[in-house]
């Protein structure tokens, strides 16, 4: 075979390989969108749970509610968690800025996410509700949500529970009856029943070292805006050994 005929092989078995290559990218990418369209449903139904968790735990830890007074703050509705609370946002909102803006699930807002009249939140096709123990003291270690579809079908067949002492699991169950307003499970269905005890599904919440991070930006943000809004003025102040600045300054001079 002379080198001509040769060449022609090569151009030929190239341009097969190339096109094989390019058929096989193609097809991997038209069953990633597929896999992602199906699973992205939930898994924004699962993020705004962890948003929720998320948020209670800030919530808690802020101590705004403490109605016995005993300096242990309690988990709070839906309506506090969603309240808006002055020049800072509410705490969802806090939670998505933080952790969900911008990431492809969810975009730049939190659109539809808006309090109704009994206490839940429709968001797309699903309701998003918030249950309290009825005692002070069980406020204060216990809380729970559930998630329910506004219309019952076979994209929307999944009715979701999380429980607040152990929130990084969501479980979930099929039952018809769990569809529109006022048709949620109770807290009874869920810690009491079966129905929630088959499918089992792992949320992220931000690990210790993340939330570290955040308080301690957040103290940073709070002293610069007590420094005339400069972050030179809200750094700390460490001086070299046996230095003292003088007298009427800031050293900072």
């Amino acid at each position: 075979m002379d080198k001509q005929k040769l060449f022609v092989v090569i151009v030929y078995v190239a341009i097969g390989a190339l096109l094989s290559y390019l058929f096989h990218r193609y097809q991997v990418r038209q069953h990633t969108q597929e896999y992602v369209k199906a699973i992205a449903p939930e898994a924004r139904r699962l993020d705004l749970l962890a948003m929720i968790a998320i948020a209670q735990e800030r919530f808690r830890e802020d101590r705004v509610r403490d109605e016995n007074g005993n300096g242990v703050g309690e988990f709070g509705t839906m309506a506090d968690l969603l309240a808006d609370r002055g020049e800072q946002p509410s705490y969802v909102q806090r939670i998505f800025d933080r952790y969900y803006k911008g990431h492809a699930l969810h975009g730049d807002t939190l659109a539809g996410f808006a309090l109704e009249t009994d206490g839940s939140v429709k968001a797309a096709d699903y309701i998003y509700a918030v249950s309290l123990p009825d005692i002070v003291l069980g406020r204060e270690g216990n809380w729970c949500a559930f998630a329910h579809p506004q219309v019952y079908g076979e994209a929307t067949c999944k009715t979701y529970f999380l429980d607040g002492r152990a929130p990084d699991r969501v479980y979930s169950t099929h039952h018809d009856a769990y569809q529109g307003c006022g048709s949620g499970p109770t807290p009874a269905a869920a810690y009491e029943g079966a129905p929630f005890r088959g499918e089992v599904r792992g949320i992220a919440l931000p690990s210790q070292e993340e939330r570290d991070r955040e308080e301690r930006m957040e103290a940073v943000l709070e002293k610069i805006k007590k420094s005339k809004g400069t972050l030179w003025g809200a750094m700390p102040l460490v001086y070299p050994e046996g230095y003292t600045p003088r007298r009427g300054t800031s050293g900072r001079d």
